[in-house]
């Protein structure tokens, strides 16, 4: 990141404050400003010592930035785009954090061409909780990053990008856009959704009796709903195909139940407990 002296992050969210904090603490000390909408994040930024510089001056903030990393909400980004393009450096460097990628390369990529380096990028990485209250250092520590090139992404372009997530202790994962949406519609978008109706479907005078078990299902419906309802919106196309699947799955467990199938729900359950157990644990 020797050539990422300075870096502006767009948005001080529960992962852009993140990013901030994380930055911070690097031995080769980038220099780190946030940009916010509102005075009042941009006060939160410097009370909690979130990142040395904050503004809400969006010329200023990207001016003389190496790089900037798009941390706000997918429907934002095309008009932020717009708006700091005439004030970047010739080829800086910009990726984002959002978690739908063709939609937001559709949208960005033909802005930036010609003007800045220009490459999609999801950490997966976050939590139930939101807003720059929640963001800590360790965040990204350890986390998968999927990076999004296409065709016309110049390979320096790619590598700089992995040069800037490995930096923060991330493993760079890489495809197109569109597969990526299909994946990570089945992987972090569908679970999210399950979780919610999972909540929904319990009768409330169940909940007292609730376990650890329950509490570790639906963990992530709580949280915030505008962002998720983007999301799904956003990847609808792979969050129904994802649906679609796992409706599948849920009928055949409905007639294991219905016909007394022991062989079959022991097939379903095997199954999820090798696949389950296969999995490496978090770090």
């Amino acid at each position: 990141m020797a050539d990422l002296r300075s870096i502006t992050i767009l948005g001080p969210g529960l992962l852009g404050g993140s990013l901030a904090l994380a930055l911070g603490h690097l031995s080769s000390r980038p220099s780190v400003t946030v940009w916010a909408r509102r005075s009042e994040a941009v006060d939160e930024v410097l009370t909690r010592h979130i990142a040395p510089l904050a503004t809400t001056d969006l010329s200023a903030a990207v001016g003389n930035a190496d790089a900037v990393i798009l941390c706000t909400p997918m429907g934002v980004m095309p008009d932020l785009a717009r708006a700091i393009l005439p004030h970047l450096r010739p080829g800086t460097f910009v990726t984002d954090i959002a978690s739908v990628k063709a939609p937001v390369e559709a949208a960005l990529a033909p802005i930036f061409l010609g003007h800045a380096r220009w490459i999609g990028s999801h950490p997966m990485a976050g939590g139930e909780q939101a807003g720059l209250h929640a963001a800590r250092p360790d965040l990204f520590h350890h986390a998968r990053v999927i990076l999004t090139p296409t065709p016309a992404t110049p390979p320096e372009t790619l590598a700089q990008a992995k040069s800037f997530w490995t930096q923060l202790d991330c493993t760079c994962l890489t495809t197109d856009p569109a597969t990526h949406d299909r994946a990570v519609a089945q992987i972090s978008h569908l679970p999210h959704l399950l979780a919610a109706l999972l909540i929904n479907a319990v009768q409330p005078d169940a909940l007292p009796f609730r376990g650890p078990g329950f509490l570790d299902t639906t963990r992530i419906a709580a949280g915030p709903a505008p962002m998720w309802a983007e999301i799904l919106l956003e990847n609808r196309s792979a969050v129904l195909a994802a649906l679609d699947q796992f409706q599948l799955a849920t009928d055949r467990a409905r007639a294991a139940l219905l016909h007394q199938n022991e062989k079959e729900l022991h097939d379903i359950l095997s199954n999820a407990n090798h696949v389950r157990r296969s999995l490496p644990a978090p770090v």
